[in-house]
């Protein structure tokens, strides 16, 4: 039947099929474009339903503000400009299509994100910043940590929202192995995973605090205690702050006794009904 349609002239229709399938897959999708005209004339569209969905990696030749910012009035390039934002870019040119037309999702965090780091992804020299601190709903963290990444001797976050907690877990498996000082705040058990690959791929690391809010006293931190039983025997320094039971503490000191060169250990229990029982049990380590 396909074979068909091919012989009749119904090209396009099978093409639409074809590319709908790819529809999440961005990669394959940009690599289209460049087959032939009637596929770029398919795929563009889809690109750009949601294109802010997608962050570009650092030296990446394109940015999508270029497209978009070329499509202002010239009302509005003038307000920029008495902002003391003049638009200017070297890939500015002009375009195949009206890709502002194709819009349908706009995620206005997610544009502040390209905003943010526009003039970093595109500046050849990097940023070699040791220190990075995170606190409360933060855009564009994923990509800070992607551009500083490499160089980063010490990092605070505080997450507030889930969505935003993984991806940068991901992130800082994926570029940060120098790191000294790591403090992470407001994750949980689901997480666990992703910390001890963090605490494990980072040979430096020798300060570590963990810390959860007591955001309900009736919720118990044990597991998340549990599946941090296992640390590596260089640190330094460590401070775990969460709500848990004192014989789940007991089992996770048991299981650090590994830990000879542990010069520094804070622990506090925001639980409001064994905060006893968690000093004596520290009291006779």
């Amino acid at each position: 039947m396909e074979c068909l349609k091919i012989y009749s002239g119904e090209i396009e229709e099978i093409t639409d099929l074809i590319i709908h399938y790819l529809r999440h897959d961005i990669k394959s999708l940009h690599s289209c474009i460049l087959v032939n005209q009637i596929l770029c004339r398919v795929t563009i569209p889809i690109l750009w339903e949601d294109p802010f969905s997608v962050i570009c990696p650092r030296g990446y030749s394109y940015n999508l503000l270029d497209t978009y910012l070329k499509y202002l009035s010239q009302d509005d390039k003038e307000k920029l400009k008495e902002l003391g934002i003049i638009i200017h870019s070297p890939t500015f040119k002009r375009r195949l299509f009206n890709y502002p037309g194709f819009i349908k999702v706009l995620n206005i965090t997610r544009v502040e994100v390209y905003i943010v780091s526009w003039p970093l992804l595109n500046d050849p020299s990097p940023l070699k910043l040791r220190s990075l601190k995170g606190v409360g709903l933060f855009p564009g963290i994923a990509i800070s940590i992607q551009l500083v990444g490499p160089y980063l001797e010490y990092l605070e976050l505080t997450f507030l929202e889930d969505p935003a907690r993984n991806v940068a877990l991901e992130s800082i498996i994926k570029h940060c192995d120098k790191i000294i000082f790591l403090s992470l705040s407001c994750f949980d058990e689901k997480d666990a995973h992703l910390c001890n690959k963090i605490i494990h791929m980072n040979n430096h690391l020798r300060y570590l605090t963990i810390e959860n809010e007591p955001f309900s006293y009736n919720r118990t931190d044990s597991g998340l205690l549990k599946k941090l039983k296992i640390l590596p025997n260089r640190l330094d320094y460590l401070n775990l702050k969460f709500t848990f039971d004192p014989n789940d503490l007991k089992l996770f000191l048991d299981n650090c006794k590994h830990l000879v060169g542990l010069k520094n250990l804070l622990v506090r229990n925001y639980s409001c009904y064994d905060g006893i029982d968690t000093f004596k049990l520290l009291k006779n380590l």
